[in-house]
């Protein structure tokens, strides 16, 4: 609800109803939904998704939304507002093998490397990978099953070629210190790293 001024600002007014509720600068955003609903398969672990929920969305993909303001039923405002997964000046490159990822280089580097693992879906998340070197981060995100060149299930998979990883990571120029995120299983990962790997990670 505007002002009486008309003023309107996302930082202090909540929403009063729709996909989020509350106080949040970027809430028409991150809640926004497709016009036409995108299919969520049930069999994600089967590869249908090509390493994502939403096979029909590129990983590292720009979404466009238009947003519109009516202040009546006759009169409104819209603007195109464009977001971007993969940063401006941020290079990707894929991984040597038997890696298999892609490594993000950021324009202005920030001498700190990070290694992302997924989760239990399998495939690859690249695009926390590439948020995190947009704001200078030098970053690898890992695939470690269900991808090309790595095993079809999450079934016996050494701690030795997540190790290797980190140590790629941290053989870059640009690296000095290195850290690790891991969602959902990969958190599993990230802990079995920090307790096998303590002089890698800091």
């Amino acid at each position: 609800e505007a002002t009486s001024q008309g003023s309107l600002d996302l930082a202090h007014s909540p929403s009063l109803e729709g996909t989020f509720t509350g106080v949040d600068p970027a809430g028409l955003l991150w809640s926004a939904l497709p016009k036409e609903k995108l299919a969520r398969p049930q069999s994600i672990l089967n590869g249908e998704t090509n390493g994502g929920l939403t096979p029909q969305i590129s990983p590292l993909a720009a979404f466009e939304y238009e947003l519109t303001i009516k202040t009546d039923e006759t009169s409104a405002q819209s603007h195109r507002v464009t977001r971007r997964r993969l940063p401006p000046g941020v290079s990707q490159s894929l991984l040597p093998t038997p890696l298999a990822g892609t490594l993000f280089e950021p324009a202005e580097p920030n001498g700190v490397g990070v290694l992302v693992i997924g989760g239990s879906e399998g495939g690859l998340f690249p695009a926390r990978a590439a948020q995190l070197a947009g704001a200078g981060f030098t970053t690898i995100a890992l695939a470690y099953f269900d991808y090309p060149g790595r095993p079809r299930a999450a079934r016996a998979i050494t701690i030795e070629y997540f190790a290797q990883a980190l140590g790629f990571l941290r053989d870059q120029e640009t690296v000095k210190r290195a850290g690790v995120i891991g969602v959902s299983r990969g958190s599993e990962v990230v802990q079995l790293l920090a307790i096998t790997q303590p002089n890698a990670v800091d």
